[in-house]
Parts: C-alpha cells; structure tokens; sequence
C-alpha cells in the first residue's frame, strides 16, 4: 500500500482506516511517500515507521506530485496486492480483507473496486455508484462498456499484473485514471465488491477546497493534459472493437466534464 501524505491527516493511519483493518496488519507492508513536505509530515511518519518497523516504510524525495511518489513506492512494494491510498481520505476497516478473499475467489482477474462515498464539504455517492449490486460481481468491459471506472484510489490490483506500468509524471491529476484504464484496456474485467460487503472508499472533498483536484480544476491543462496523455496512451492500447468504444469514451471524458463543469 503506498501513500504520499499530508502532514493534516497522517494520523488517520492509525485509525480503522490501515492499521487498524479486520485484515491482519502483520501482513501489510505500508509504505509512506514524503513528497517534499515542509513540515513536520516526515517526522510524524518516522514515528509510526519506529512503531510498526516490520511493516511501514518511509520515503522521502523532492516534491513532485502523486504520480512520482506513487511510482517511487512501487520500486518497493514487495506484497501479491497493491492499493494507493491518497491520505487524506479514510476506506472502511473491512477494505483489505473483502479484496483479499476476492482476488483469491478470482484468480484471472487483477482489479477490484469499492463504492466511493463522499464526506466533509459534499456528501453521498460517487455518480459511477449506479455499478454496484449487494453482491460482489465480474464486470465484462466487452458487455458493459459502460461501467467506466477511473478512481485509482478506490482500486487494488495485483502487483504481478503491473510490473512494466507508471504513472504519467507529466499529469497533475488524472494520472492514476490513465494507470487504471491501461489495465482495465489490457484485460477487459475487474471486480466490483458488493454493497453487502460494506467496503467503501470514503472521499474527503475538504471545506477548505485546497486540494490538488481542487486547484488544478480551475486551470486549463486540467483538460487539456487529459485529452493529449489519455488519447495518445490509450490509442495503443485497444485491440478489439469493443475496447475501442471503451478507450474512446475515455478520450472523450475531459471534455465532457468541461461542458458539464464550466469555469
């Protein structure tokens, strides 16, 4: 599980949302990216890596954004499953057990995805919530090309599956859409965790409205960087016509969400 931080919320590692899951924890290698903060994030995670020395890893490097801190964890990321967890955000203390038992009911498969539940400034359910039943099911891309999924966070693959894949360096935001649909183009399938299941992704949309999607929303790469990296990356990706439909309705996201989010 790899994590680059924020110095106001490092704490909630310490909550049912890591450390603190029904999974056991011994199994968990947690590491946490220190993305040249400023402050005292870095001391703080030193603290919890002294208390869990087995199992949580700290790394620091100059700041770069999500995209670099996530792929300098992969260079150390060592268990059969990996999730990256944005920190200010809280998964319910069930996640890692549901996807364990999951990925082991399905071996074909390398992504599972949980509900998204927003909380703080906006409540309720993510729009892309219309795809999950109270049971858990596979979802074939071919007869549902529908079901779009572009949240890295709420998403855990099988680390065998991406050993060649990184994140796009050059995308403020969106990078870890294009990591998750360079996959999900690859096989076609993923897993949605039923709603009985009761794992859920709940997504902080801060009061104070300072978060990187909040801030690169309001600037005109936040579309434009979307069409040239989605459009150029995905177009080699696709090899049936069904995953053609698929990559192309991604490629036309970032000017959907223009038309429907003006600014």
């Amino acid at each position: 599980m790899t994590i680059p931080f924020v110095n106001k919320y490092i704490n909630q590692i310490n909550d049912p949302t890591l450390i603190n899951q029904t999974f056991d924890f011994n199994k968990v290698q947690l590491i946490l990216v220190d993305d040249g903060s400023t402050d005292s994030t870095k001391e703080i995670a030193l603290e919890y890596e002294n208390l869990y020395p087995n199992n949580i890893i700290v790394l620091s490097k100059e700041n770069g954004g999500a995209a670099s801190a996530r792929n300098l964890g992969l260079e150390y990321a060592t268990g059969e499953y990996i999730y990256f967890f944005d920190s200010d955000d809280i998964i319910s203390e069930n996640s890692l057990l549901t996807i364990s038992k999951l990925f082991k009911k399905y071996p074909d498969v390398d992504l599972a995805v949980i509900p998204i539940m927003f909380f703080e400034r906006k409540e309720g359910n993510h729009p892309l919530n219309f795809r999950f039943k109270n049971q858990h099911q596979v979802v074939d891309l071919f007869k549902n090309p529908e079901y779009i999924h572009l949240s890295g966070a709420s998403a855990f693959l099988r680390v065998s599956s991406i050993i060649n894949h990184r994140f796009n360096e050059e995308l403020v935001n969106g990078e870890d859409a294009l990591f998750i649909n360079k996959k999900l183009i690859s096989k076609m399938k993923y897993i949605l965790v039923g709603l009985d299941d009761k794992a859920i992704y709940h997504y902080r949309k801060r009061f104070s409205k300072n978060s990187v999607l909040d801030n690169s929303s309001l600037k005109k790469g936040f579309f434009t960087d979307k069409l040239k990296y989605f459009s150029k990356v995905l177009f080699f990706f696709h090899h049936s016509a069904m995953a053609r439909s698929y990559s192309a309705a991604l490629r036309l996201l970032p000017a959907w969400y223009f038309i429907k989010n003006p600014h």
